[in-house]
């Protein structure tokens, strides 16, 4: 029922499967070198299960991606439990392919980002919800044809050529921080040992981002318990300027922790590499660049690891959400962690993170922030988060070390880093923008302005409206979000002609090569 190539040329966690619409055909999968094949299965990722079953496709609880052909037939797509991965999915010669990534789908099947399409709704479409799904994405191919999208849950084909589509997850119900809290321990420890099964081919590390904000306190306290020894942080230089003398110090937190800090490198010329390209191809904010350092020092190694993170704390956790975010759904407030769907693909990480665990539960647990047994870890500011809070104080992190201002690492500067990529960027600006350099040096010489005038009001503590109408003026001013979408076209659409050069079997079915 189903059929499995490896290729050298694919991200070494990526996959890409051609399912016949009409049944009984066989299911085509070509695949990067640390996928996992089991029997009728391929995986990427981490659940809450033993890992020889490959049951991930039943999981509430699955970091990753994969494919599953059941005896009945029934082939089952599986994207994350978190709206930081997903599948992209499109109708091709009589079949349905599916992968994990949007590059490789767009190197099967020919088709590009329009340069003169406006891809900021599409690019920000999982803030819509679960149930707004799939979410479509505009590509040009002689005439405009559609990717489709789909963030936590399955994809299900029937065998006859019918298919639907399944959520991930279900409300629990949590009644107090301990229902909680035991869930989610026990829930970590079974990703925790399924990471670790030695039946896996490629062995899998751990670690933790760590900055001193709520959530990646909490979580990597959490990741702590089940034997994670280290984390990735940054460290503020103060012998220099620029991005890297504007960093949060997480050392002293790791050290209280029990945890070894590996220090990342602020992007810049010299310290970052090719893989930059791959932070600009998702969605048109590149604002997860402070992790090329850690994307680069897990590529380097022989196997792959899982890297728990923090994102969508400030939704689940947060005493303030808004009632708009506590029904049965999960809305995000913006689209972070997205931007390092393409690169964890290349470097070879599973994004687990943890706040999505019962995050259709946003409801019971803003309300447990609320209660009177969280009254102790309650600080009585717009910043309050007691049930992080709790987590981590409890482990020993002293109050004042974390939680006291909300703060952001991550920048998305206009610029690409990397000397040949920004070549590269240039001339693709100048041959189908007609954008020189001198506009673009314009451009991006307000861009530095309106983030160091932004930056200024923050060390000034100025109300949160000052600076966002500072950064709203600058926006006016630069063509930043023009910038921005452009880079994503050229990111997507470069990365994807040179997959599609490199792995000519990705345009037809395995079977005849």
């Amino acid at each position: 029922m189903m059929r499995t190539h490896g290729s050298a040329e694919l991200p070494r966690l990526a996959w890409l499967a051609r399912v016949p619409l009409a049944g009984g055909g066989k299911v085509e999968v070509v695949h990067g070198h640390a996928v996992e094949i089991g029997d009728g299965w391929v995986v990427e990722g981490v659940w809450d299960d033993m890992f020889e079953n490959g049951d991930f496709h039943r999981s509430e609880a699955f970091f990753g991606s994969g494919l599953r052909v059941d005896g009945d037939g029934t082939v089952h797509a599986c994207a994350s439990t978190a709206l930081v991965d997903g599948l992209v999915y499109a109708v091709d010669h009589g079949s349905m392919i599916i992968s994990n990534s949007m590059v490789v789908l767009m190197a099967a099947c020919g088709g590009r980002l329009a340069v003169g399409h406006d891809y900021r709704s599409e690019c920000s479409a999982s803030l819509r919800g679960l149930f707004a799904q799939p979410y479509a994405l505009t590509l040009e191919h002689g005439a405009y044809v559609s990717l489709q999208r789909l963030f936590h849950g399955n994809l299900a084909f029937d065998g006859r050529g019918g298919w639907s589509v399944h959520m991930r997850t279900k409300r629990r119900g949590f009644e107090s921080f301990d229902s909680y809290s035991r869930s989610l321990r026990r829930t970590l420890r079974a990703i925790a040992d399924n990471g670790a099964d030695t039946r896996r081919r490629v062995p899998v590390a751990a670690y933790s981002t760590l900055s001193t904000g709520y959530d990646s306190v909490a979580v990597t306290c959490l990741a702590h318990e089940v034997g994670v020894n280290a984390c990735f942080t940054t460290r503020p230089d103060g012998s220099r300027r620029g991005p890297s003398s504007a960093m949060e110090d997480g050392t002293t937190i790791a050290r209280t922790i029990g945890l070894q800090a590996q220090i990342l490198r602020a992007p810049s010329t010299s310290a970052t590499t090719m893989l930059e390209e791959h932070f600009y191809a998702p969605t048109l904010w590149g604002s997860e660049l402070i992790f090329s350092d850690m994307a680069e020092r897990i590529a380097s190694t022989d196997g792959v690891a899982i890297v728990y993170t923090g994102y969508h704390g400030d939704k689940v956790w947060d005493l303030h959400t808004a009632q708009s975010y506590l029904g049965d759904d999960i809305l995000r407030g913006d689209t972070s962690g997205l931007n390092l769907s393409e690169v964890r693909l290349v470097a070879g990480f599973f994004n687990v993170a943890l706040p999505f665990l019962f995050a259709r539960d946003i409801g019971a647990l803003v309300q447990i922030a609320g209660s009177n047994e969280m009254a102790p870890w309650r600080i009585g500011n717009e910043y309050d988060r007691p049930i992080p809070r709790r987590i981590a104080e409890s482990a020993g992190v002293p109050r004042f070390a974390f939680g006291q201002r909300k703060q952001v690492a991550m920048r998305n500067d206009q610029l690409v880093f990397n000397p040949a990529l920004r070549e590269n960027f240039e001339q693709w600006l100048a041959t189908h923008c007609g954008l020189g350099r001198g506009r673009l040096r314009a451009s991006l010489m307000l861009d530095e302005v309106g983030w160091k005038l932004g930056a200024l009001l923050d060390a000034a503590r100025a109300p949160p409206s000052a600076t966002r109408w500072a950064r709203a003026i600058g926006d006016q001013l630069r063509l930043g979000r023009r910038l921005g979408h452009l880079r994503f076209v050229w990111a997507a659409n470069d990365l994807a002609d040179r997959l599609a050069a490199a792995a000519p079997e990705l345009q037809a079915p395995v079977s005849r090569h």
